[in-house]
């Protein structure tokens, strides 16, 4: 038996990649969703994993979260280590360092996204220097940390 075949004239196959396109607009599912990102919620759960704190500050892990997005490949590492599914362990420091200096990178250049609230002076037990620590002479006396040794 023969199999009826027609040649493909030259308008179908010239139209032939339109017919495709839409295809390529389909969301795709899983690891190999290449613009999937992770929401607020889930950024700052991954950031109380990593830190082992509690309480951050959402405004802050704003600003961490849109700056790692920015970047499609932090994107995606970014939801591979929010799902579990793969870890990055340059990424894990990344965020961890965000959090205890205040400072992240955008693009090349380095920025501060809080002094005061960085993570750095509750693990030290101090105030963030050039802010006030307490009442007016606070700094005469030893603090409760220091004085119950």
């Amino acid at each position: 038996m023969m199999a009826l075949t027609r040649p493909v004239g030259r308008r179908a196959l010239l139209a032939m990649p339109g017919c495709l396109f839409p295809w390529l607009l389909l969301p795709r599912s899983g690891a190999q969703a290449a613009g999937e990102t992770i929401s607020l919620s889930e950024f700052l759960a991954l950031s109380t994993r990593l830190t082992g704190k509690t309480g951050l500050d959402p405004k802050i892990a704003s600003i961490y979260l849109t700056a790692l997005v920015a970047d499609p490949q932090r994107r995606q590492e970014l939801a591979d280590l929010a799902y579990g599914r793969h870890s990055h362990a340059g990424l894990e420091r990344e965020i961890i360092r965000s959090w205890y200096t205040g400072t992240y990178k955008s693009g090349d250049e380095g920025r501060v996204a809080t002094h005061r609230q960085a993570l750095m002076w509750k693990t030290l037990g101090i105030s963030a220097p050039a802010t006030c620590g307490g009442p007016m002479g606070f700094w005469d006396r030893p603090s409760a940390e220091i004085s119950s040794k």
